[in-house]
């Protein structure tokens, strides 16, 4: 018997064998282990990363679980494309016992990576991003449960038609299976992708010169995911309550005019982008919504007292950025609706006092980091330049996971007592906080002492844990400027250690 003969009979025997009980085994081992562990791993979270919604029509989630077993087709065209018949081929020659071979072929099934598919589809890619940082959390867990990442820190991988995407290897006990992690547009336009040129190889050979091509779609849908998601985060923002709709159709009615003519502008403000913190502002004011009334609304005195260091940044600042002004005006306003006597401006260090506990409570999730963070907050207000302080709101979410990475290192690998880390750690958050907002941080001489504080060369532990993390968050978003703040901060260090001077 010729060789292709032998093969194509031992293939037939995999197949056989595979079709017996194994894909039935597979089937049920998915749905009923592996999906139901990881559901419910992700369930415990999908509050806390927005992955679930409530509303007065109807709730659900913006995920679910596809099972996808390889079909005896695709294993066959797999064993025939990587020639994985050899292998199974030397391992099968001289055995003539049925349920020898037969336990020969189980383990050679047990090796593919593939045979088990399962697929997280979510509704956009940013709740891919978030079903991902949930396993990232929950590795312990999972691993508690007989779940194992190959390449977990890899992720996610660029695809050749112009999509990133999570696709990890994994393991249930001694069964391998393929973890994707896809939006809907993703998942489609890969079906479409495979479709097109995996399996007809009468085109592939055309799929380099279209390559550029399929970038630009893979391009263009990223974008369209991006609007979807933006409309839907309007959309989830605007009927967050009746309370917040209230709150902004006063405030656009009541300030709009005014505001335009003070700035002697025709275009309308977006209030809507900081209902948040209006809502905040009238909640800790204890004023009611129906209080808001265009004759009350004031242009604020800028000649209030600038004894503090943050409150002369302030100054400095809120000429220059109408989004801060116009939040100082609708602060100022709120306290003289609620006040007997008319004011013309405002108490600066209560306005920033609010203002740093309103990121806090709204950003700072863990009770026992909210003051550390606090201070950062405060001294960030003295250090930072920028507008965007007071503006960009989203930026201090990526605080709090910072910090807690920084402080678990202190506490594990400097081996210093939570007392004798605080006002480094306070150092070193500050510093990425700073390089958030594009205002890096420019050291003085009591912080570089303070570094040189810390027993058994200070310094060089800081760099040494800075590396550690920046491992751990390879596919945080923020990894490029975690990097570059980190690259300052080392900086400076060895710049003060060869006797250079300070810009």
């Amino acid at each position: 018997m010729d060789l292709y003969a032998e093969n194509k009979i031992l293939t037939e025997e995999i197949l056989t064998v595979y079709n017996s009980n194994f894909q039935k085994k597979l089937r049920e081992l998915a749905e009923e282990k592996i999906v139901t562990d990881l559901s419910e791993i992700i369930k415990g979270q999908e509050e806390r990363f927005s992955l679930a919604y409530l509303n007065s029509v109807h709730s659900g989630k913006y995920y679910n679980f596809i099972v996808r077993i390889k079909k005896e087709n695709s294993l066959e065209e797999k064993i025939f494309r990587k020639n994985l018949i050899w292998k199974i081929a030397s391992d099968l020659e001289n055995v003539t016992n049925k349920q020898e071979r037969e336990n020969i072929i189980n383990s050679f099934l047990y090796g593919l990576d593939d045979l088990i598919g399962i697929k997280i589809l979510t509704q956009v890619k940013h709740d891919s991003h978030n079903v991902y940082d949930i396993l990232k959390k929950s590795m312990k867990q999972l691993e508690e449960l007989d779940i194992s990442f190959y390449d977990f820190a890899t992720q996610p991988k660029s695809m050749k038609n112009g999509m990133q995407i999570y696709n990890i290897k994994a393991r249930y006990k001694q069964y391998n299976f393929e973890l994707q992690i896809k939006s809907q547009i993703e998942s489609a336009w890969a079906d479409m992708d495979h479709e097109m040129f995996y399996k007809d190889y009468g085109i592939t050979p055309i799929r380099k010169s279209v390559q550029q091509t399929m970038n630009k779609v893979g391009k263009l849908l990223h974008e369209v995911d991006d609007l979807l998601y933006s409309i839907r985060s309007s959309e989830i923002e605007f009927n967050k309550g009746e309370n917040q709709i209230t709150i902004l159709r006063k405030i656009n009615e009541e300030f709009q005019g005014y505001i335009k003519n003070k700035l002697k502008t025709r275009y309308n403000f977006d209030f809507g982008q900081y209902v948040d913190f209006y809502e905040y502002i009238i909640n800790k004011t204890q004023c009611q919504t129906t209080m808001i009334c265009k004759e009350k609304v004031i242009w604020p005195d800028f000649n209030y007292e600038t004894v503090l260091e943050s409150h002369k940044k302030y100054k400095d600042i809120h000429r220059r950025n109408y989004n801060v002004l116009v939040n100082e005006i609708v602060f100022a306003s709120i306290k003289n609706f609620n006040s007997d006597k008319e004011i013309s401006g405002i108490d600066l260090k209560e306005y920033l006092d609010l203002y740093t506990s309103y990121i806090v409570e709204r950003y700072v999730d863990n009770d026992d980091f909210k003051e550390g963070i606090q201070k950062i907050i405060d001294e960030l207000f003295n250090k930072c330049t920028s507008s965007s302080i007071y503006t960009d709101h989203e930026e201090y979410k990526y605080l709090e996971e910072y910090y807690a990475l920084v402080y678990d290192e202190f506490i594990n690998n400097l081996g210093l007592t939570e007392e004798e880390h605080t006002d480094v750690l306070n150092l070193v958050v500050l510093n990425f906080a700073l390089f958030i907002f594009k205002s890096p941080l420019k050291f003085e001489e009591a912080q570089i002492a303070l570094l040189f504080e810390i027993p058994n060369g200070g310094p060089q532990q800081i760099i040494r844990m800075f590396k550690g993390i920046e491992e751990d968050l390879k596919n945080h978003e923020k990894i490029k400027m975690i990097k570059k703040s980190h690259s300052n901060f080392e900086n400076q260090i060895s710049s003060f250690i060869e006797g250079d001077k300070f810009e």
